[in-house]
């Protein structure tokens, strides 16, 4: 789903436009389709063999609901307690959540460490490096499908976990406009050390944008998006988008994207 902000809406007062593009299901089911397509197309798995994944959930419960509805098992390996996400998983696979430390203390180099040794046990194909290595071209493949290639993008926002979806869009919107500027949104609780440690981004030119506070109160852009049949999956992005607003009101005549979904 693809909508516009502009001035007509009350929040950018030149004119700049914001694209809004939204996956309702979310970025994790769309690469975990991507993935798991094409490790049944190669032959790296086969089916019914055990897919072991450390994730906080959602990877997990998107890997269960594509992977042959139950007749096949995905496992997942965790450091927090999960309850709804074990009970949808058992339902839709064969497989289950290892919580194996529920103060979440445990970090993630060891919980990876954890979810391979239990794939080697069962025979099953451990998930990780593999779901990290696709991203790039997956979500390339993504911003080439959903985006219309006739669409100027002048300027592209995201709030970054792993850097995965940057890059794929860095990748396809640099092909269609070199003069594109590309940010990450950073909060008070980051520096920049925490961008410079992320692999992916080592691989792309961005710029840093710190947000701050300055849009008049009843004027949010979540009510906006939600007013305009974006519901889902926006939280995460609250960051990106107010930082949008502020980039859309200091460049008149700009197009910004902002992609939104976990």
């Amino acid at each position: 789903m693809i909508i516009e902000i502009n001035k007509n809406d009350g929040i950018i007062k030149n004119n700049s436009r914001i694209i809004v593009l939204s996956l309702p299901e979310g970025k994790k089911k769309y690469l975990a389709e991507y993935v798991l397509n094409k490790l049944l197309n190669d032959g790296t798995i086969s089916r019914g063999q055990p897919i072991v994944v450390p994730t906080s959930g959602k990877m997990g419960l998107a890997l269960a609901e594509l992977y042959d509805m139950g007749n096949n098992s995905v496992f997942c390996v965790t450091s927090r307690a999960m309850p709804e996400y074990r009970r949808k998983i058992q339902l839709l696979s064969k497989g289950d959540v290892f919580e194996i430390n529920s103060d979440g203390t445990l970090n993630m180099q060891k919980q990876r460490h954890y979810a391979f040794e239990k794939a080697q046990k069962i025979g099953g194909f451990y998930l990780d490096q593999y779901l990290l290595n696709e991203q790039e071209e997956c979500y390339a493949q993504l911003c080439k499908e959903v985006l219309p290639a006739e669409l100027p993008i002048d300027c592209y926002i995201e709030n970054v976990a792993t850097g995965g979806t940057f890059l794929g869009f860095y990748k396809e919107l640099s092909k269609r406009n070199p003069e594109c500027t590309f940010y990450v949104t950073k909060i008070s609780s980051q520096s920049n050390e925490f961008f410079e440690g992320i692999p992916f981004l080592k691989k792309t030119k961005y710029e840093i944008l710190n947000y701050s506070p300055e849009v008049p109160r009843g004027l949010d852009i979540i009510d906006i998006l939600k007013n305009k049949g974006i519901t889902k999956q926006i939280t995460f992005a609250h960051t990106a988008l107010m930082t949008a607003v502020q980039w859309a009101n200091r460049h008149d005549n700009k197009t910004i994207l902002v992609f939104v979904g976990d």
